[in-house]
């Protein structure tokens, strides 16, 4: 037994020694050897997993790990070791569920918790590591001085970031500051007057409303409540005669106000410092109109108030303003627009009204970065996903452009000829659709078949690449066709989509005549109906450029239903990527030099910005992308350096407009998947959003290099 045991001893040790040398064929054999005699000693399991995982035996790996686990489940670092292999393995579930585990056993282990982060599943994280990170936040004033010198302690910001399922507490851990203080005390305050819509709602909802204001730090207001019959003989309206700053509206004094007029109804609970940021915004920014973050909230008379369901906006942006209105709109007293009396006129409908205005006299609207109203005892607003009926009204009278569909291809027969095929079956005018296939050396016998079957038919082109792929040149080879001139529309697809929108060309014909909008891109589906794209967001995660709503369910509105939602986002994807011909032309078409393979997307839709046009994402136009959800993860130091290079070279070119999203709330957390997450951000990250907010155009980029 001695010998026995001193052999396992050696053996062991040259086991580690081939581990130290990274040996792993010869590690993994001495381990297995060592655990023929000591079979219940799980540490040297975990040593046999990493050996297999190294030398590519993954499923090996896997079982080794689960036996570990099978001997010691209370072994933290066995469950991250099992978490990093199922990543491997691309089973992002499994390896969250390992993560969470290990997390749970030791709510100190980083790793484990920036692997959540990093996987967009803040929401499992558990509660003991939430609570250290409410205490990290206590930290933040230091780390934001030092957050833009320190991109490492930038990424540790990320990770401190609370959980949506912890909204909660993190209403009751970080409270909301005041504005800073006034611009000086000869600047002139503007009145502000609230108008509280009363219609339908309830005495209690309406003296929550009024007990909010009387907590305001900013005591320069006056409220009038608005469509208040039914509450006129309730003890709810004494408060017109205990407080002289309360009243009933007077349907003859709709003249246009001087100062602030405020919309809200009755139920809306103001922060104590709501009226105060949004004078200060309102003066600060000169802008027309000013809104405001909201949320909801429930309350105990003894156990107090649960916040829920936060709403985060970006820049004013119309669509998702309707989908999700506001619930505070301040506006100049001229842009008011006052409800004429007997309700005809709801809160909702004011606010719509008052921002219309603002927008039509082309003034600025600013949005104050910070959650200042809570609507009591309501749900969250729930947006559903848009049926097809609705994806094809609206566009009868659009004009019927000529579509030339782009197409860069190698091999794969099958799935080119199903992108097409799906793009001509559900096209409401199929025979206005030019298919220009761009192939880049096939070799496939299947596949030049294909090709010179197409090759013949009058709708489509094929186009010889025999050189180095290079996706930008691709695209502009094809477009080079002559045949193409005649086409006013232009799409860049991948040969790897299916089309699942009935109708997709008429709402094309719908969204690019729009002078304003210059690009409109899809929504994208994995083949099991989670979402791979909903649109490219900036400056989040590790300040790369990331897929909003990826693995998102397909039902899952989003965040201010931005995933369901019309929008203008900073950058769509070239898998499915539509713009007239002559916005192409004007901003210089892709680059073929400096971007061959990666972020071309991204910056031709910056172009198209810094040229002052929208880009739009269009969830109306729908399909399947059959690319594997990690496709693009780089594998070998070339490749990471590749990726590096190319998206140094972007960053040359945009700066800053390269990690700023206007859409983009600062309250978003840093690090990890893109609306995974919240944070308080510095009180320099609020001013400057509001600043970037009321600039008259504030998706519109600069572009450094020429």
């Amino acid at each position: 037994m001695i010998a026995a045991e001193d052999g396992a001893a050696a053996l062991a040790a040259r086991a580690d020694q081939a581990r130290d040398r990274r040996d792993w064929l010869e590690a993994a054999e001495a381990y297995r050897g060592v655990l023929r005699v000591q079979p219940r000693n799980a540490g040297l399991w975990v040593q046999l997993g990493h050996a297999l995982k190294e030398s590519g035996g993954l499923q090996a790996a896997g079982d080794a790990y689960r036996r570990a686990l099978s001997i010691d489940r209370f072994s933290a670092d066995t469950h991250l070791q099992l978490g990093h292999l199922l990543k491997m393995q691309d089973d992002r579930a499994g390896a969250i569920a390992a993560y969470a585990q290990a997390l749970r056993l030791d709510p100190q282990l980083e790793s484990a918790l920036g692997e959540l982060v990093h996987l967009g599943a803040r929401n499992r994280i558990p509660a003991a590591a939430i609570d250290r990170e409410a205490m990290w936040r206590r930290l933040d004033a230091v780390a934001e001085a030092l957050a833009d010198a320190n991109d490492a302690l930038r990424a540790w910001i990320g990770t401190s970031a609370y959980p949506m399922a912890a909204y909660d507490r993190f209403r009751a851990d970080v409270a909301i500051r005041p504005p800073p203080p006034a611009f000086g005390d000869d600047t002139p305050l503007p009145p502000i007057t609230l108008m509280i819509d009363c219609g339908g709602a309830t005495a209690t909802a309406v003296r929550a409303t009024l007990t909010g204001l009387l907590d305001q730090s900013d005591l320069s207001w006056a409220a009038r409540l608005v469509d208040a019959a039914g509450v006129a003989d309730h003890p709810v309206a004494s408060m017109t005669l205990t407080d002289p700053r309360i009243g009933f509206d007077d349907p003859a004094d709709h003249a246009p106000r001087s100062g602030l007029t405020i919309a809200i109804d009755a139920g809306t609970i103001l922060h104590p410092h709501a009226l105060a940021w949004v004078r200060y915004a309102a003066l600060r920014s000169g802008a027309g109109a000013v809104t405001c973050d909201h949320d909801h909230v429930r309350r105990h008379w003894a156990r107090g108030q649960r916040h829920a369901d936060p709403v985060l906006y970006g820049v004013d942006d119309p669509s998702l303003r309707a989908a999700v209105p506001p619930r505070l709109v301040a506006v100049r007293g001229d842009l008011a627009g006052m409800p004429s009396s007997g309700g005809t006129r709801s809160g909702a409908d004011l606010r719509a009204a008052m921002l219309h205005a603002a927008r039509v006299a082309q003034a600025p609207v600013a949005h104050v970065p910070r959650i200042l109203a809570s609507m009591l005892d309501e749900g969250g607003e729930r947006v559903a996903a848009p049926d097809a009926a609705s994806i094809a009204s609206g566009s009868s009278d659009a004009r019927r452009s000529r579509i030339a569909i782009i197409v860069p291809t190698r091999d794969h027969a099958a799935m080119l000829a199903e992108a097409i095929d799906s793009l001509i079956a559900t096209a409401a005018i199929p025979d206005r659709i030019l298919f220009v296939i761009v192939d880049n050396r096939s070799r496939e016998a299947a596949t030049q078949a294909l090709l010179a079957a197409r090759a013949l038919q009058s709708d489509h082109v094929v186009v010889t690449m025999d050189e180095p792929f290079n996706w930008s040149r691709a695209n502009m080879l094809g477009i080079a066709d002559p045949r193409v001139a005649d086409c006013d529309l232009l799409v860049f697809a991948n040969n790897d989509v299916v089309m699942l929108t009935q109708g997709w060309d008429v709402e094309l014909d719908r969204l690019l005549p729009d002078p304003p909008c210059g690009i409109v891109g899809a929504r994208l589906l994995y083949p099991d109906m989670t979402v791979q794209h909903a649109g490219i967001v900036l400056g989040t995660g590790e300040g790369l450029p990331l897929h909003a709503g990826r693995h998102a369910a397909f039902d899952d509105p989003g965040p201010g239903a931005r995933y369901v939602t019309q929008h203008d986002a900073a950058a769509v994807t070239g898998a499915f990527l539509a713009m007239r011909r002559e916005v192409l032309a004007e901003i210089g078409g892709f680059d073929c030099a400096r971007l061959p393979i990666a972020y071309n997307d991204i910056d031709v839709c910056l172009r198209a910005r810094a040229a002052g046009y929208r880009v739009r994402y269009c969830p109306q136009i729908e399909l399947l992308h059959h690319e594997s959800k990690t496709r693009g993860r780089t594998r070998t130091a070339d490749e990471a350096a590749w990726d590096d290079a190319e998206l140094a070279d972007i960053h040359a070119t945009w700066g800053d407009a390269l990690t700023i999203d206007p859409s983009i709330n600062p309250q978003w957390a840093l690090g990890g998947a893109a609306f995974d997450g919240l944070r308080e951000p510095g009180m320099s990250e609020i001013l400057a959003f509001i600043d970037r907010s009321a600039v008259p155009d504030p998706w519109r980029v600069t572009k450094l290099r020429p």
